[in-house]
C-alpha cells in the first residue's frame, strides 16, 4: 500500500516536471539558434566589411596607376617635344652659320653691307641659343608649345634672311661678271683702235662698244641698288607693317637684279657680235701684216 503511494507520488512529480524539462529544451533550442545567427550575421558583416575595404583599396589603387601612368606619358611627350624643339632651334642656327660664311665669302659686296647683314643674322643665332635654353627648362606643357610655336612664329628669320642673301649674292655674282666683262671691253677695245691705226674703217663698232660701256655701267647699278634696298631689313617677327614693308623691298631688290642680269645678257651678245666682226675685218696676216704693205706702198 505504501509502495503504491511512492510510485503514485513519483509520477506525479514526473507529471508535473515533464513540461517544465521540454520548455528548457525548447529554450535551450531557441537559443543555440539565436546564438548561431548572431554568429553567422557577425560573420556576414565582417565579410561585407573585408569585401568593401577591399574594393576601395582596389579603386584607389586603379587611381593611383592612371595618375602615374598620365605623368609618365606626359613626360614622355615633354621629352619628345623638347626633343624636336631642340633639332629645329639647332638646325636652325647651323644654317645661319652657313649663311654668315656664305655673305662673309662674297668678294664684290661692300665690308659695310655685308657687316649690316651679318648683324642681324647673329642677332637671329643668339636668339635661338637663348629660346634653346628656355625650352630645355620648360616644365609645362602649355609653356613648352608655345615656345616650340614661336620656332617659326615668331622668330621668322628664314623668311627674311633667305632672300636676302639671295639677292646678295646674285648682285656679288653680277659684280664680278662686271668685273670679268669689263676686262674683254678693253681687249676688243684695243682691238678696234688698233684696227682704225691700220687704216680699217671700223666705224661700224661704235654704237656696240658704246652699247657695253653703257650696259656694263648700268648692271653695276642695279646691283648696287638691290644691295641698297635690302641689306638693312631685319626680321619681322610677327609685325604685320614690318612685313609688308620688307617684302616690297625684297620685291624691288629682286627686280634690280632682274634688270642687272637683263643687262649682262645684252653685253655678251654686244661681245660676241663685235669679236666677230673683228675677225672678219682683220686681214690674213694680222695687222701687223697690213700695217707692213702699208708702209711699203707708202715709200
Amino acid at each position: 500500500m505504501k509502495t503504491s503511494r511512492n510510485i503514485l507520488a513519483v509520477a506525479t512529480v514526473f507529471a508535473l516536471v515533464a513540461p517544465f524539462a521540454a520548455s528548457a529544451q525548447i529554450y535551450g533550442d531557441v537559443n543555440a539558434n539565436i546564438t548561431t545567427s548572431v554568429v553567422n550575421a557577425s560573420a556576414t558583416a565582417e565579410f561585407q566589411g573585408s569585401s568593401s575595404t577591399t574594393r576601395a583599396e582596389m579603386r584607389t589603387k586603379a587611381s593611383s596607376t592612371r595618375a602615374a601612368n598620365m605623368e609618365a606619358r606626359q613626360a614622355n611627350m615633354m621629352q619628345r617635344e623638347m626633343t624636336t624643339a631642340d633639332t629645329e632651334i639647332t638646325n636652325r642656327i647651323n644654317s645661319l652659320n652657313n649663311l654668315i660664311a656664305k655673305v662673309n665669302a662674297m668678294a664684290k659686296v661692300s665690308s659695310s653691307d655685308k657687316a649690316s647683314i651679318t648683324a642681324t643674322i647673329q642677332a637671329e643665332i643668339n636668339a635661338m641659343t637663348s629660346l634653346k635654353a628656355k625650352v630645355d627648362a620648360d616644365t609645362g606643357t602649355t609653356t613648352l608649345r608655345t615656345d616650340l610655336k614661336s620656332i617659326t612664329g615668331d622668330y621668322r628669320v628664314y623668311a627674311l634672311v633667305e632672300p636676302q642673301i639671295a639677292i646678295l649674292a646674285a648682285a656679288d655674282r653680277i659684280n664680278q661678271i662686271v668685273s670679268l666683262m669689263t676686262t674683254v671691253e678693253t681687249k676688243i677695245n684695243a682691238r678696234i683702235a688698233a684696227l682704225q691705226s691700220a687704216g680699217i674703217d671700223v666705224s661700224a663698232f661704235a654704237s656696240t662698244t658704246a652699247d657695253i660701256s653703257a650696259k656694263l655701267g648700268d648692271a653695276g647699278v642695279q646691283s648696287s641698288a638691290a644691295v641698297s634696298a635690302t641689306a638693312s631689313l631685319t626680321p619681322d617677327q610677327g609685325n604685320a607693317t614690318v612685313a609688308a614693308s620688307n617684302a616690297a623691298a625684297l620685291k624691288t631688290g629682286r627686280a634690280d637684279i632682274k634688270a642687272g642680269n637683263a643687262d649682262l645678257q645684252a653685253v655678251r651678245r654686244d661681245m660676241e657680235a663685235a669679236i666677230i666682226g673683228i675677225r672678219k675685218i682683220t686681214p690674213r696676216g694680222g695687222l701687223h701684216a697690213t700695217t707692213t704693205a702699208s708702209t711699203t706702198v707708202n715709200q
